[in-house]
């Protein structure tokens, strides 16, 4: 319709005149979102004003998307949950899951091969096995601030989550979450 005709229904009514490509005499104005963002290109009605066009960005998110899912970059660890490797055992046997049993005990192996130490000398004193969380840190409220004060000493995922009692999976999040310049909180 036209501004003429909301004006009058504006004045007129008892009720409130919303404008929907009537001009400026209602008591308000509405807009389709997907006109106002020129989401429907093969046509821009009259009373629609274009603030951006989502189309162009549209369309390069969903190729980045499916770039990185076609190269398996996404999702990464960082946006998948795990299981600790205790309950991946038990999943894996109750599915009868060869291919991942085999799997784990070849992890296994391989990690008791690299941490067991050579004939005549001792382990390192930084295997995960025999590090303990220095007071500081085991004063620290919570987990994460425990896992970003480690991760800032130098430990590795794999060194926090069985010395924290944690699934990997919250180590790995907390630990990416770190920054360079993380001062851990104060105990009050």
């Amino acid at each position: 319709t036209t501004q003429e005709v909301t004006e009058y229904l504006a004045q007129t009514l008892p009720v409130p005149v919303i404008s929907l490509g009537g001009g400026q005499g209602g008591h308000g104005v509405h807009i389709i979102t997907s006109d106002l963002m020129h989401l429907y290109p093969e046509h821009t009605p009259r009373h629609s004003k274009i603030y951006t066009d989502f189309i162009p960005i549209i369309e390069d998110v969903f190729v980045r998307y499916r770039d990185e899912v076609r190269a398996k970059v996404y999702p990464g660890p960082e946006h998948s949950v795990f299981m600790d490797d205790s309950e991946l055992e038990k999943f894996a046997r109750a599915m009868e899951w060869d291919s991942k049993l085999e799997e784990i005990e070849q992890r296994r192996s391989k990690e008791s091969k690299s941490s067991a130490p050579k004939a005549g000398s001792k382990a390192p004193a930084s295997a995960a096995s025999a590090r303990e969380v220095p007071a500081d840190v085991a004063a620290l409220d919570t987990k994460s601030d425990k896992v970003r004060a480690l991760a800032k000493l130098g430990w590795s995922v794999s060194d926090i989550y069985p010395v924290l009692g944690i699934s990997y999976q919250h180590a790995y999040s907390a630990f990416h979450r770190r920054t360079k310049d993380y001062t851990p909180p104060k105990k009050k």
